[in-house]
C-alpha cells in the first residue's frame, strides 16, 4: 500500500506495521510504503486509517506509540533511522501499541511533618513519617491508623501482609530498631508484637521478601540484618517482655526479636533495599556500591561500581535491571548484572535537576518505572526512550523523599513538604 507525500520529500520507506495488541492489528504481513517525514502522529494517522478501512472501530482519543527494534519513535523516520544508522534497503518493521494517558491527580493528603516512604496496598497508603510514626490512609485521604512506638523518624515501611481483616506491617527507625505490628483492617486498632533489635545506628530501609517469611534491613552502621516475620512465635520462644507501649487498645507488651543473619560488606552507610526474588538481595548506599546478595547462603555475589552514592534503586522484575539513583547531576543509571562487564551503563535517563532520592518500576509494565527528586518533581519513565520522560507529575512543593508504585493503578509520592502526592493511572489489559 502507498501513502502519497504531500510535503516537498518524496524518499518513501518501506514498513511493516506490526500490533502488540490484536484489536488493532492492520494488514498483518502486508508492506507500506511510507513517506521518511512521518513521524508518531502521521503513523498514528495511518494506523487509525487501516483500522477504518478494514471495518475496525475504535475511539477517536485511541491513541498508539510507535517503536524500532524496542526503541520509541521520538523523530521522523528518516531522523530515528539515521541517528540510528540502520539500513533503508530492506523493510523496517514498526511495532505499535496503545498509548497510556498520562497519570490523573487524585488527591493530596496533607500531614505535619516529612514524609519518609510509602507503600500502597490495595487502596491503603502506608506512611512513615519524621515525627515517628508510621500511619495508614486510604487514596481518598481518610486516616485509619496510626502506628506510635518509635522514639525518632520512621525511615522505612512495608506491608507484610494483609487480608480483609487482619494486616501485618514493619517500620525500620532512625532510633536503631524495626517494629512489627498487626492492623485490624479498616478500624484504628494497632498493635506492636515485636521489637526488632540488633543495629546501632539508623535503619534507613527495608524490604521483605516474596514469601513474605523474612525482612531484611540496612543501616548507617553498615550492615545488612535479616529476621524472621514470623507472628506466631510465643513470647517465651525468643526473650522476656522488655517494654510496655501505650496506644488507644491500652498497655500492650512488646517482644524483643533479633536478626536470624548479619551480612557485612559495605564500607559506608546503607540507605536502599530491594528483595525482588527469594534467593537476591540487593543493596546500596554511601561507598558507590550495589550489592548483590545470595539471600539463603548470606554471600556477597558481585558488586556494580556506581562511583557515585547510591540513595535509591529499583529491580525490574521482568529483564533482571538494576536502577540507581544518584547523588549527581540527576541521571538515574540502569544495569544489567548478567554482562561480564556490570560497570557498563544500559542506559541512562536524564531530566531531574537535582538528586534522584527514590525509584519504583511497574509490577505490571517491563518497561516503565517511576522516580522522584529532589528538584521536587516524579517522572515517569519508558526506557525504550531516554531522550525524556513520559510525563512529569507537579504537585510537591519541595523535595520529593519517596515514591511507590506498588499497585498499577496508583503512583504515590512522600516528601519534604509533608504532602502525600497520588496518582491514577488508567491500566491498558493487551489482548
Amino acid at each position: 500500500m502507498n501513502f502519497t507525500d504531500n510535503k516537498n520529500s518524496s524518499k518513501q520507506f518501506q514498513i511493516r506495521l506490526v500490533s502488540l495488541d490484536k484489536r488493532f492489528d492492520v494488514s498483518p504481513g502486508n508492506l507500506l510504503s511510507l513517506p521518511s517525514r512521518f513521524g508518531s502522529d502521521e503513523l498514528n494517522q495511518t494506523v487509525h486509517s487501516l483500522l477504518s478501512a478494514n471495518d475496525i472501530q475504535i475511539a477517536a482519543n485511541v491513541n498508539f506509540e510507535f517503536a524500532i527494534n524496542n526503541e520509541l519513535l521520538r523523530d521522523a523516520l528518516e531522523e530515528h533511522v539515521a541517528a540510528k544508522n540502520l539500513s533503508t534497503e530492506s523493510v523496517i518493521e514498526v511495532t505499535y501499541f496503545q498509548k497510556e494517558s498520562p497519570p490523573d491527580f487524585l488527591n493530596t493528603i496533607l500531614h505535619n511533618d516529612w514524609i519518609k516512604s510509602v507503600k500502597t496496598s490495595g487502596d491503603y497508603i502506608l506512611a512513615g513519617s519524621l515525627d515517628g510514626t508510621a500511619r495508614i490512609w486510604n487514596v481518598a485521604g481518610e486516616e485509619y491508623a496510626v502506628f506510635k512506638g518509635h522514639e525518632s523518624y520512621v525511615n522505612g515501611v512495608e506491608w507484610i501482609s494483609k487480608d480483609t481483616k487482619q494486616a501485618t506491617i514493619v517500620t525500620a527507625s532512625q532510633d536503631s530498631t524495626l517494629r512489627l505490628w498487626e492492623w485490624a483492617v479498616g478500624s484504628k486498632s494497632t498493635e506492636c508484637k515485636y521489637e526488632c533489635k540488633g543495629h546501632v545506628q539508623a535503619v534507613n530501609a527495608v524490604a521483605v521478601n516474596q514469601s513474605k517469611t523474612k525482612i531484611c534491613s540496612v543501616s548507617s552502621d553498615k550492615t545488612i540484618k535479616i529476621w524472621s516475620s514470623d507472628f506466631s512465635q510465643k513470647d517465651e520462644d525468643i526473650q522476656p517482655i522488655h517494654k510496655k507501649m501505650k496506644t488507644n487498645q491500652g498497655l500492650q507488651k512488646a517482644v524483643d526479636k533479633f536478626p536470624d543473619i548479619t551480612l557485612s560488606g559495605h564500607t559506608d552507610r546503607i540507605d536502599a533495599v530491594v528483595w525482588p526474588r527469594e534467593e537476591k538481595i540487593i543493596t546500596a548506599g554511601w561507598d558507590h556500591r550495589i550489592k548483590i546478595w545470595d539471600a539463603e547462603i548470606g554471600v556477597n555475589k558481585f558488586d556494580i561500581n556506581v562511583n557515585k552514592v547510591v540513595k535509591g534503586i529499583t529491580y525490574s522484575p521482568f529483564e533482571d535491571l538494576i536502577a540507581a539513583g544518584s547523588f549527581d547531576e540527576g541521571i538515574i543509571r540502569l544495569y544489567d548484572p548478567r554482562v561480564v562487564d556490570r560497570t557498563v551503563l544500559k542506559l541512562a535517563l536524564k531530566s531531574h535537576k537535582n538528586v534522584v532520592s527514590s525509584l519504583c518500576w511497574s509490577t505490571t509494565n517491563q518497561y516503565q518505572l517511576v522516580s522522584g527528586s529532589f528538584d521536587n518533581a516524579v517522572k515517569l519513565w519508558d526506557t525504550r526512550s531516554n531522550l525524556a520522560p513520559l510525563y512529569s507529575m507537579e504537585g510537591h512543593e519541595d523535595k520529593v523523599l519517596t515514591v511507590d508504585w506498588s499497585e498499577p493503578q496508583y503512583i504515590v509520592s512522600g516528601g519534604a513538604d509533608s504532602r502525600i502526592q497520588i496518582y491514577k493511572r488508567d491500566v491498558i489489559q493487551q489482548s
